[in-house]
């Protein structure tokens, strides 16, 4: 299948109401479930099929998946992990189960643009032979990593949206880092210090820098752009500056 074009890519969202779901402790805090599918698209962060028992939480419909590989499968069902670090595991690729989500297309979170596209390439190319693949434009990611580091998926997936006419985006299970990941997720083994050193471990000259991102997101999105409607945890962290620092808070 080609690859989604940036018009058909706006005119699938134009007035849509969208749900961003990403894989925070704090949701599976709330059974928002019906709510979350009742949003016109449900669009998750490297997730596409929600384990049952997190169904009343997160909801079970999923549009759209932002991934840096498509063929990742980032649940551990039943597995809470401790401290262990969890095998990578494959998505299904039964196309009859995706159709059951009412599932059209997985996007990337970095743009050809970046220094390291190259390494995702491949997986986006495969993809692209079962599914629909969109490709997130240089612009303004490109613009907005000059201010905040390299952004993480769920930041990636927030600019991307944002540059859309979709009409609102709910946003929930996303604190850049305010809290940890939820259990039953390849990263739910992850503490203060995993995030310390991820914010200290370059990549090349890059490094995630969830305090950067988060201060962008408040002051020159949120406080800007009224088709944003955080949850109530990311509400909270938004009006309160001691949540500016996400060490502190963890």
């Amino acid at each position: 299948m080609p690859l989604i074009t940036d018009k058909e890519f706006n005119e699938y969202l134009y007035g849509k109401s969208v749900a961003l779901v990403g894989p925070s402790a704090n949701s599976t805090s709330i059974k928002q479930g019906e709510y979350i599918d009742s949003f016109d698209l449900v669009v998750r962060i490297k997730t596409v099929f929600v384990q049952d028992s997190l169904i009343e939480y997160v909801g079970k419909k999923t549009n759209m998946t932002y991934t840096s590989d498509p063929f990742e499968d980032p649940e551990i069902e039943g597995n809470k992990l401790g401290n262990s670090e969890p095998k990578i595991k494959k998505i299904n690729t039964d196309l009859e189960k995706f159709k059951e989500i009412e599932f059209k297309s997985f996007c990337s979170t970095y743009p050809k643009g970046e220094w390291f596209f190259n390494r995702l390439e491949p997986s986006y190319s495969r993809a692209s032979h079962f599914f629909n693949v969109r490709i997130m434009p240089d612009e303004p990611y490109l613009y907005i990593k000059k201010e905040t580091d390299r952004p993480n998926s769920g930041f990636s997936a927030i600019i991307d949206l944002l540059s859309t006419p979709l009409k609102e985006l709910y946003i929930t299970g996303l604190d850049f880092h305010r809290s940890l990941y939820r259990e039953d997720y390849r990263n739910s083994h992850w503490d203060k210090d995993t995030i310390e050193n991820m914010m200290n471990d370059p990549d090349g000259t890059d490094t995630h820098q969830p305090d950067k991102q988060f201060k962008y997101f408040k002051y020159k999105m949120y406080h800007e752009d009224p088709r944003i409607i955080p949850d109530d945890f990311l509400k909270e962290y938004l009006n309160d500056e001691k949540y500016e620092t996400c060490l502190s808070t963890l």
